[in-house]
């Protein structure tokens, strides 16, 4: 008997039926292989984290007690600082809180910071502290500011110079010479947004000599949180997806 006018024939639906199924167990092997990527990648982002907290903790814990018996030292209070920041950097649960715990930890070691999140080439200005104006209203491209431009590029952290080989950000102009720093926050090797700090022209005495080593600390350390979370999250979806009798034809990222 034929099929109805408008209805598909039985043995036509079952082979699309079929190559639909097939298509799913594909996708699921798939999924399962990208889980388990995933779970690699978050034991690895697990133990920087562990390493660069024993590292820091090995680090200051020399310079606490290097004078027993003496009270408070100008190094003593930096370190349990940075201490106090990875803790809350840790303690971070989504991606903004790991951006504004760095923005606020990191305005303790610098007169001025600021940071900002890369957009398809250009920087977007997220959050700040020590600014007249509102960082987050701040939008320009990479090549408008050399020093972020660098960043990027190299990927790595920039620093300016007295001598003005490159200068601060526009934005960050002051009368007086500014040094200044730029790191970059990585996600899976790729930057995702830049952390800015400056002294201030010099005009804030109680700054540390070592704020730079600090920021850099801090910034590596949110780099590793914001790896973590990032992770946690696409795996906590994946498990969802691969959990008994959760498959369906409308897969992440696809159309029911």
């Amino acid at each position: 008997m034929s099929a109805e006018p408008g209805m598909p024939d039985a043995g036509e639906a079952a082979s699309k039926h079929e190559r639909l199924r097939g298509g799913l167990g594909f996708e699921q092997d798939q999924l399962s292989v990208q889980r388990t990527q995933l779970y690699r990648e978050l034991d690895s982002t697990r133990q920087t984290l562990e390493a660069l907290r024993d590292a820091l903790a090995a680090a200051t814990g020399g310079a606490l007690h290097a004078n027993p018996g003496r009270g408070s030292t100008a190094l003593e209070l930096p370190g349990e600082r940075l201490l106090a920041a990875i803790g809350a950097l840790d303690e971070a649960r989504s991606l903004s809180g790991v951006l504004s715990t760095l923005v606020d930890r990191a305005a303790q070691e610098a007169p001025r910071v600021a940071l900002f999140l890369l957009r398809d080439g250009a920087l977007h200005g997220w959050q700040g502290a020590g600014f007249t104006q509102e960082v987050s209203s701040l939008r320009f491209t990479l090549e408008a500011e050399r020093l972020f431009e660098e960043v990027v590029r190299s990927g790595e952290a920039v620093s300016t110079t007295h001598s003005g080989t490159l200068a601060p950000p526009a934005f960050a102009a002051l009368p007086t010479a500014i040094l200044a720093l730029a790191v970059p926050l990585l996600v899976g090797a790729q930057p995702v947004a830049i952390l800015y700090a400056d002294d201030g022209g010099g005009a804030h005495g109680r700054t540390s000599s070592m704020w730079g080593e600090a920021i850099q600390i801090l910034s590596r350390h949110a780099s590793a949180s914001l790896a973590y979370l990032t992770a946690a999250r696409t795996a906590d979806v994946l498990r969802h997806w691969l959990a008994p009798g959760s498959l369906s034809p409308a897969l992440p990222g696809g159309s029911a």
